[in-house]
């Protein structure tokens, strides 16, 4: 496994390329997963794994109906 980042500059460094992931639509949890699993000696996107934002996003929420069916009795 990679040694421990011990400076300052190597986190920031890993908070970086983690940004340049989240761009990608993965979320640093899963980059940090796929490379633990792995056993990658740094941060790798998940091969094969469609991206957060590709997957389906709700933008507007639907009006609910305000009609009175036929034969309610409230």
């Amino acid at each position: 496994m990679r040694k421990p980042i011990r400076t300052e500059q190597g986190a920031n460094g890993a908070i970086r390329e983690l940004e340049k992931f989240r761009q990608q639509g993965f979320t640093p949890e899963q980059v940090i997963r796929h490379s633990i699993a792995n056993e990658y000696q740094g941060l790798f996107a998940p091969k094969g794994v469609r991206p957060e934002t590709l997957l389906r996003q709700v933008n507007t929420v639907s009006l609910p109906d305000s009609a009175i069916p036929p034969g309610f009795r409230g």
